[in-house]
């Protein structure tokens, strides 16, 4: 579940870049649109799930794994999705956050 929370997180944040991408006629559409609506209710539904996965994980690894594993999933789809570069900082950026995650898990 935990897996699962991180990649509706990911697809999340995925779907706000997609949104602003996007040309709105006014101020308010937007961030009051199909898009973003349903992202923020996903973010939503990613806390509550959280919440109920702090009772059977420890803070200590639930916290990292699922605040940290969505910006690596996150480098991935910008890069399949959105052309984005893969660049040498996020490389290393990301094998030191899951050394991180792998050190307290251990």
């Amino acid at each position: 579940m935990l897996i699962l929370s991180c990649f509706i997180s990911a697809f999340s944040q995925f779907l706000l870049k997609k949104a602003s991408q996007e040309k709105y006629s006014t101020f308010f559409a937007q961030y009051i649109n199909f898009k973003v609506i349903v992202s923020y209710t996903l973010f939503f539904f990613v806390v509550f799930l959280n919440s109920y996965l702090l009772r059977y994980l420890p803070l200590v690894i639930l916290n990292p794994v699922a605040e940290v594993l969505p910006f690596i999933l996150s480098i991935f789809s910008g890069y399949f999705f959105f052309g984005e570069e893969i660049t040498i900082k996020k490389i290393i950026g990301a094998i030191f956050i899951i050394l991180g995650i792998f050190f307290l898990v251990i």
